[in-house]
């Protein structure tokens, strides 16, 4: 997308097989679209491009990359994902942007999480990110009202 830059020449395959190969995985056979245009468009947020080639290179392992190099992917996709986290964590701290990054980087660490076969974790964060939204709108001067 325009706009986007990576930091290395890994980062940008990742990405690509993300567009290419995982965005459509994710979408089990329903239009990609959040994937191919919201996600990606997204990725001119760092924490987002990171947590965009973490699933990338999770999704390789996970797929059956060539055995003498899966495991190449899975350490760089939990290097990625902690550096991602971390700079969620930051952004949303410092209010950059909050709510879009939370609800983007939640949806991908679901996906991280789930495709590192561990649903738990994955719906913790899904809920960490419901109760930061919520509390958020909560915050402002029209109240909106949700049901859980």
């Amino acid at each position: 997308p325009p706009g986007v830059t990576f930091r290395d020449d890994r980062c940008y395959q990742y990405f690509c097989h993300f567009r290419d190969v995982t965005s459509f995985q994710l979408s089990s056979g329903f239009d990609p679209s959040l994937w191919r245009s919201l996600v990606l468009q997204a990725c001119d947020t760092f924490p987002i491009q990171t947590l965009v080639v973490a699933t990338a290179a999770l999704s390789i392992f996970v797929n059956g990359a060539p055995h003498q190099t899966s495991e190449v992917h899975l350490e760089y996709a939990l290097q990625k994902y902690g550096e991602a986290l971390k700079g969620i964590r930051e952004m949303v701290a410092a209010g950059q942007d909050s709510t879009r990054i939370a609800l983007i980087s939640a949806l991908l660490i679901f996906c991280f999480e789930s495709l590192h076969g561990d649903l738990g974790r994955a719906m913790t964060h899904i809920q960490s990110a419901i109760d930061m939204i919520m509390k958020q709108l909560s915050s402002l001067p029209q109240p909106h009202y949700f049901s859980r």
